[in-house]
């Protein structure tokens, strides 16, 4: 059940899944997986020291990534406004590109994750 229901199923029952998406089933373990190694990472680069370059930059922009996740569901489903979802997606895919950057550049293996 999304983070944003508001008692109404509708809305979620009604949407359309194009062709060749994966099942529904899949995406809690997923996203358990890829919250998981975000942490790891998040924690690799917390435990730089403070004064390390790049280092509060990761640390914000991995607050405002989590901010953008944690919206997604309330503005998506809570609203039902597919256009504030895409707009939260794509700006946390630009969050999450420059984070992996500027992590690249303090510890290769956290920006794996």
């Amino acid at each position: 059940m999304p983070a944003g229901f508001n008692g109404d199923s509708s809305f979620y029952n009604d949407l359309q899944t194009p062709p060749g998406a994966p099942p529904g089933w899949l995406f809690p373990p997923v996203w358990a997986f890829n919250n998981a190694t975000t942490l790891w990472s998040s924690l690799r680069i917390a435990n730089l020291p403070s004064g390390t370059p790049g280092r509060t930059t990761v640390l914000v922009l991995e607050g405002l990534d989590w901010a953008l996740f944690a919206s997604f569901s309330a503005l998506y489903f809570g609203l039902r406004s597919p256009v504030l979802g895409a707009t939260v997606t794509v700006a946390s895919l630009g969050v999450t590109a420059a984070s992996v950057v500027v992590t690249a550049g303090l510890d290769r293996r956290a920006a794996w994750r």
